[in-house]
């Protein structure tokens, strides 16, 4: 099996992050805000949720490139 590339890496943090954001403001509006109180506009919202999304786009990437690393490591050792 090859390992994953970059650009393959990234494209997958790309498509997670996408629909976590969608499904991470969805629940934000209609689920967290009224429970807790919160009284925002949707820009607000969008903005805190673009925070987090920016920070698990880095964060599904860098674990991701870590990963591949070790395991193409790991099958090269294998090989010897």
């Amino acid at each position: 099996m090859q390992p994953q590339t970059k650009y393959e890496s990234l494209l997958e943090s790309i498509a997670l992050v996408v629909v976590g954001f969608i499904v991470n403001l969805t629940v934000l509006m209609t689920i967290v805000s009224p429970l807790f109180g919160f009284h925002s506009h949707l820009a607000d919202s969008i903005g805190v949720t673009a925070i987090f999304t920016v920070s698990s786009l880095i964060k599904n990437y860098v674990l991701r490139r870590v990963f591949t690393v070790r395991r193409h490591k790991k099958l090269l050792q294998e090989k010897l």
